[in-house]
């Protein structure tokens, strides 16, 4: 201003670390918490390949190439339509964000 110079010196630090958030418990009524998805803080990570099994390795859900952060992809605790019973079920999460595959394996306790 007024024929004045100013200099200004701007760092950005910018967090390229993905974060992958995946429920350890969810319910299969009603509610907030009723339905198992990965929730990123990228949104372009895309899942390739999501399994539920229970504990006798039975296949309970399974779905390809989609989104992060979106529930109506995710597990809504049923089976062919009917619920499933209150137990521990094991996910297999194959993602690929940034021309990498990384892979999530873990556990979610189903409640009513």
């Amino acid at each position: 201003m007024y024929g004045c110079e100013k200099n200004i010196e701007l760092r950005l630090i910018i967090d390229s670390e993905l974060r992958v958030y995946l429920p350890n418990v969810m319910n299969n009524q009603t509610g907030d918490d009723n339905i198992f998805f990965p929730q990123s803080s990228s949104p372009d990570l895309i899942i390739e390949d999501m399994t539920i099994h229970d504990r006798w390795g039975n296949k309970m859900y399974e779905n390809r190439n989609f989104p992060a952060n979106d529930p109506q992809y995710g597990w809504d605790g049923t089976y062919k339509g009917s619920e499933v019973s209150v137990g521990v079920y094991t996910y297999l999460i194959m993602t690929s964000y940034d021309g990498e595959r990384v892979r999530f394996v873990g556990t979610v306790t189903l409640l009513k």
